[in-house]
């Protein structure tokens, strides 16, 4: 009998690998420490970002006064070119400053004006008389004053030209038309008839016409000539009538703050438009938020920077004293020799915190004027600039004869 031999059998137990991996606590404290960097992140951005908003709010308004003032000096530096010179036997100032401007475009009357100005100028009185500069006192419908400048730029007659004989409708008669260009920009003047100064009619040479220097007649012509304006004729200059050459691109402006804290510019001498291409009033600088201004005066005669006295546009200085078209008011017009200005400008970012205090001083080394502001969460900022009105410094200082 054969004797089986018992095998023993091994119980193979599997081994397995011991799994990693992340518990739940350790997810939860991994998810805050995320969501905390997370939110530095982001308040770091954030605070960058305003800081930014405000920086460029602010150097955008920075810019606009720049530019602005820049704009300001240059016109006002002008202004009186072309009508403050002189006038032959007649002081210029006494002449032709407050006469009453009579302006026709392609027909249709523009000056005096049948109507309110549009816009921030609606207050203007339509009834616009010529002034190298004219302060608007805190006019309604405007931020703080409107300033009007005018000038010429014909360059070639600073002088008037008088008249050798009655004017037709439709020609001028003087001694010499070397001094006139096709195209020129013409005040007809006549001198004062007693107190009152008389109005002026705003002309245009005709595009054909060619000076010679033994020629004696200006021929009108083109949009801005008008036989007639406002009941005015122009062959009714029957005596002492001279001729102003304004050049072809004079400058009759007036400007405003207005809505939306803009500044505005209106030609004068162009109807209210709001073609894209060509609106008018038109946007001067954006960001303003006020504007004010002061006279220079010099009553002494000498028009040096230590005898100059800066007088607000009030008072005998209002714009209807000084415009009242009588020898009087021009001698007081005759008087401004600089303007100050003072331009407040505000950022478009509205702050979450008080950024401003409750007020700005302009004009602190002249006569200060305290403007309040009305949003103190936004940013302000204060230019000031003086400027030299240099036709009226040139003005000799020669007493009035008829």
């Amino acid at each position: 009998m054969i004797k089986m031999k018992k095998i023993k059998t091994m119980n193979i137990t599997p081994v397995y690998s011991k799994q990693s991996g992340f518990s739940l606590i350790e997810l939860l404290v991994a998810m805050i420490i995320g969501l905390i960097v997370s939110l530095a992140v982001y308040t770091v951005l954030t605070t960058f970002e305003a800081r930014k908003r405000t920086t460029t709010s602010v150097n955008d308004t920075s810019q606009a006064n720049t530019y602005a003032l820049y704009q300001l000096d240059k016109k006002l530096r002008s202004a009186g070119s072309g009508f403050s010179a002189g006038l032959q036997g007649v002081q210029a100032s006494v002449s032709t400053f407050g006469c009453l401007l009579n302006v026709a475009l392609n027909g249709a009357q523009l000056l005096p004006r049948l109507g309110a100005f549009p816009g921030a100028f609606a207050s203007v009185n339509p009834n616009i008389r010529l002034a190298p500069v004219v302060i608007l006192d805190n006019v309604a419908g405007a931020q703080g004053d409107i300033i009007i400048a005018m000038s010429g730029n014909s360059g070639a007659a600073e002088t008037a030209t008088p008249l050798t004989g009655i004017p037709s409708s439709t020609q001028l008669n003087v001694d010499n038309n070397i001094n006139f260009k096709a195209n020129d920009r013409v005040l007809a003047i006549r001198s004062p008839v007693g107190a009152a100064i008389q109005p002026c009619l705003f002309e245009q040479v005709e595009n054909g016409f060619v000076p010679a220097s033994a020629a004696v007649a200006v021929r009108l012509g083109g949009p801005y000539y008008q036989s007639t304006i406002n009941g005015i004729n122009l062959a009714g200059y029957i005596d002492n009538t001279q001729a102003l050459n304004l050049g072809q691109a004079p400058q009759f402006e007036m400007f405003a703050v207005g809505n939306n804290n803009t500044m505005f510019s209106y030609d004068l001498l162009n109807p209210p438009s709001a073609a894209p291409e060509s609106p008018n009033p038109s946007i001067f600088i954006e960001g303003a938020y006020q504007m004010h201004a002061l006279y220079g005066i010099d009553n002494d005669g000498d028009p040096n920077v230590a005898s100059i006295n800066w007088v607000a546009p009030t008072g005998a200085y209002a714009a209807a004293n000084l415009l009242t078209g009588t020898v009087a008011a021009n001698t007081l017009l005759s008087t401004i020799k600089a303007v100050k200005i003072g331009l407040i400008t505000r950022t478009a970012l509205l702050e979450r915190e008080i950024v401003s205090g409750a007020s700005v001083t302009l004009f602190a080394n002249a006569t200060p004027l305290v403007v309040n502001l009305d949003n103190p969460n936004f940013r302000y900022q204060t230019a000031e600039i003086t400027v030299p009105v240099r036709n009226s410094l040139m003005l000799e200082n020669i007493i009035f004869r008829r």
